[in-house]
């Protein structure tokens, strides 16, 4: 547990613990832990890319690395304060405990919050098969998404290669895979291996962990530019955010949601750099969007649209000189690379960008962000203008709905996926709404102030204003069926679909403690995203998603389950078949000789030489209540050097 613990700490606190104090010792200490947090994540994906370009990458190195780190840092604060003593003294802890009370309070529910769709979930979700159950204390201790899988199999690789990956470990010839999200890859298995826990069923954690990081960095930017009230109103309006299996959102973990903290993060150095003629920040601003590459690239392109939109209005060049300049260029990279990224191949995103199985949705943004949340958000903008707040707030709400409008009149997005836009601009409006609410709170208890029989009643008034708003905002947040109107499709088409059920786990399981590592095991498309990450062997075909195996292989499953005991045999011949896993009964199971005819010169070739005969060995291994697992053997007996005259039957 001490190992764990330290390795944690590594990994989220430490490293940038120790960058914070360097560059930033004279900020307040709330805002030092929470930067900590944001810069030892960053710190440490940049390790992994050190580590994993030597094939190096295991704890003990990144442990060794990181530490490293802190002790040179260390060493650097020590000499850049002569008077050291004097320094320590001057960073003597001071917080507010009332405020950090609060904070841990709201960051605790919001983590548990978005953990208890994994351990307490009351709503519908669908299974593999295309059912719809309802959930009644639903339990499901694994990846709920099937990128969520993807993701999480290159991640162990990563961890049991020790390299950058680079590949797709699903298929057993492991391709070349063009990983543009290298550095969330890197994180995760950087995760697992400094906590010591279980890949498979520890990843239900990470959705929850990151919506709390997210969150603080929400309140961090908030209370930097209006006050902590407001800071605290913004991180509880970041938790109603609704998620579901299409839109995504918090729910998950994913790239996407992982670039939340980064674009908070972001836009808090971004005001410095406007305000002061230091360049530290600007380096800062510049290693975010290097990072934002790697991690996901739309929220590169997203920092670099900001930054030139935000220091456009403002027209002020002169105390940007260097700025300027540079992130410019990178907007012009960004540009140039287009046809060279495949997720940003074109400046126009079309409707079916992502489609699920009840094809292109349309969401309707009032109903799903909540009406609440809007009005607020709405009053947001007249106090942004009329408090005169800086106006960064409305930079992104502004750039995500003049693209979602695009979407309504012409079917497309610029730069990013309509889906991603909705859910970032829904996010983009949580500060406005936190800002909305909090001066109509100060309205209501300034005229509760003036009367007498309730004035000393109006702190709990307005408390118990603002826990009937998010009471509201929660409705149904679970529930996604109950969620009316959201958008043009029924909401049963975006419920938590399960890819890999228990008895599925416990089935992949067996086979991973019972068979070498590396053998291909074939089952359905769904089941499939469970396969290399719980056992680490390959499949013949996945679903659709970030990582794929083509169409043709989409297939051949099914095929498999209703074609002849020879079709049978072929079909593992030719994907090197050593296990299936069915949820059906197959035949053909005992011992049978086939004759197969290689290829030549590109066609089938019946002549002698070409045939090999075959003994194919098939058994029933495993069985629970919904699997069946079968054992596949085809060895190799006769060649045209050794064949005999016997005839050979099915």
């Amino acid at each position: 547990m001490i190992s764990e613990t330290i390795g944690f700490i590594l990994l989220y606190f430490l490293p940038g613990f120790f960058f914070t104090i360097l560059l930033f010792s004279d900020k307040d200490w709330l805002d030092k832990i929470i930067l900590s947090i944001g810069f030892s994540i960053l710190f440490n994906i940049f390790f992994g890319y050190i580590l994993g370009a030597i094939t190096s990458l295991t704890r003990t190195n990144l442990l060794i690395l990181s530490l490293s780190f802190c002790v040179i840092l260390g060493v650097i604060i020590k000499l850049k304060n002569k008077n050291f003593k004097k320094f320590l003294h001057a960073q003597k802890i001071k917080l507010n405990l009332q405020l950090v009370s609060v904070l841990v309070l709201i960051s605790v529910f919001i983590f548990f919050l978005i953990l208890r769709v994994h351990t307490n979930y009351n709503g519908v979700y669908q299974t593999l098969y295309g059912q719809y159950i309802e959930g009644k204390n639903f339990r499901y201790d694994y990846p709920m998404h099937g990128d969520e899988w993807t993701h999480l199999a290159q991640a162990v690789y990563i961890m049991d290669s020790k390299s950058l990956g680079f590949v797709n470990p699903y298929l057993q010839e492991k391709p070349f895979h063009r990983d543009l999200e290298s550095g969330f890859h890197i994180f995760i298995a950087e995760h697992f291996l400094m906590t010591k826990v279980d890949p498979v069923t520890g990843y239900r954690f990470l959705p929850a962990l990151f919506a709390v990081i997210s969150s603080l960095f929400v309140f961090l930017f908030m209370r930097r530019i209006t006050n902590d009230y407001i800071g605290l109103l913004s991180m509880l309006f970041f938790s109603t955010l609704k998620s579901n299996i299409n839109m995504m959102g918090t729910w998950f973990f994913i790239p996407f949601t992982m670039s939340f903290f980064i674009l908070f993060l972001f836009m808090h150095f971004l005001l410095d750099v406007k305000s002061k003629r230091n360049y530290r920040e600007f380096i800062i601003l510049i290693y975010l969007i290097l990072m934002s590459i790697v991690i996901y690239p739309f929220i590169a392109v997203l920092l670099v649209g900001i930054s030139v939109i935000y220091y456009g209005l403002s027209l002020n060049f002169s105390n940007q000189k260097i700025f300027w300049p540079l992130i410019l260029s990178i907007a012009v990279f960004f540009f140039l690379l287009l046809n060279d990224l495949p997720f940003l191949e074109k400046f126009v995103f079309l409707s079916s960008w992502t489609l699920g199985t009840m094809g292109t949705v349309t969401y309707n943004i009032i109903p799903l962000t909540g009406p609440l949340n809007v009005l607020f958000a709405a009053l947001g903008v007249f106090y942004v203008f009329k408090r005169k707040i800086n106006t960064i707030l409305l930079v992104m709400p502004v750039l995500f709905f003049i693209n979602i409008l695009i979407h309504q009149f012409f079917g497309f997005t610029i730069l990013i996926g309509y889906q991603r836009c909705v859910y970032y601009f829904m996010l983009s409006i949580v500060p406005l709404s936190a800002v909305g609410l909090y001066y109509i709170l100060k309205l209501i208890r300034k005229y509760l102030s003036k009367i007498k029989e309730v004035k000393k009643y109006s702190a709990v008034i307005v408390l118990i204003i603002v826990f009937l708003v998010f009471a509201f905002s929660f409705r149904n947040y679970y529930n996604i069926v109950e969620q009316k109107n959201i958008a043009d499709k029924a909401s049963i088409n975006l419920v938590p679909l399960i890819f890999v059920d228990e008895a599925g786990y416990d089935a992949i399981k067996f086979v991973g403690e019972n068979y070498e590592d590396g053998i291909v095991v074939m089952t359905n498309n769904l089941l499939s995203f469970g396969i290399y990450p719980i056992s680490k062997n390959h499949v013949v075909s996945i679903q659709s998603a970030n990582l794929g195996t083509g169409k043709w292989r989409a297939k051949q499953y099914y095929e498999f389950l209703s074609k002849s005991c020879y079709h049978k045999f072929l079909k593992s011949k030719i994907f090197n078949v050593s296990v299936i896993i069915s949820e059906r009964d197959i035949d053909c199971v005992g011992t049978f000789n086939y004759s197969f005819y290689k290829s030549k010169n590109g066609t089938v070739c019946y002549d002698p030489e070409c045939e090999e005969i075959y003994v194919s060995n098939s058994r029933l291994v495993y069985k629970n209540k919904l699997y069946n697992i079968y054992e596949y053997q085809n060895k190799l007996v006769k060649t045209y050097e050794n064949i005999s005259s016997s005839s050979l039957q099915e």
